[in-house]
C-alpha cells in the first residue's frame, strides 16, 4: 500500500501543492474553498463583526472562518487524543503489569 501511494505522490509531484483526492486531483486553495462552498460558510458575511474583522485582517470571512473551525477540530481531537494517550500509560500498561506479575 505505502508502495503504491508514494509512486502515486511522485508521479503527481509535478503539480505544485496539490493533494489528492478520490475523484480528482485538486490544488490547496480548491480544496479549501469546495470545503467552504459545502459548509455554507458564504452566509458569514452577513455578519457585521466579521466583516469588518476581514477588511482589518485582508482575508475573507469563509477563510477566517475555517481557520477557526479548523483550529477547533484538531485542539479538540488532539486535546481528548491525549488524555486517552495518557489513560493508556498511565493506568491501563501499569494495570496490564500488574495482572503479568500476579501470573
Amino acid at each position: 500500500f505505502f508502495v503504491f501511494f508514494f509512486n502515486n505522490l511522485i508521479q503527481n509531484c509535478r503539480y505544485k501543492y496539490s493533494i489528492i483526492t478520490p475523484s480528482y486531483l485538486l490544488t490547496t486553495m480548491e480544496y479549501v474553498d469546495f470545503v467552504c462552498e459545502k459548509l455554507n460558510l458564504d452566509e458569514l458575511e452577513r455578519i457585521k463583526v466579521l466583516s469588518q474583522l476581514s477588511d482589518k485582517v485582508g482575508f475573507r470571512v469563509r477563510y477566517i472562518a475555517f481557520a477557526v473551525i479548523t483550529f477547533g477540530s484538531l485542539f479538540i481531537v488532539f486535546e481528548y487524543g491525549m488524555s486517552w494517550f495518557a489513560f493508556a500509560i498511565g493506568f491501563l500498561y501499569p494495570a496490564y503489569m500488574t495482572f503479568k506479575a500476579m501470573e
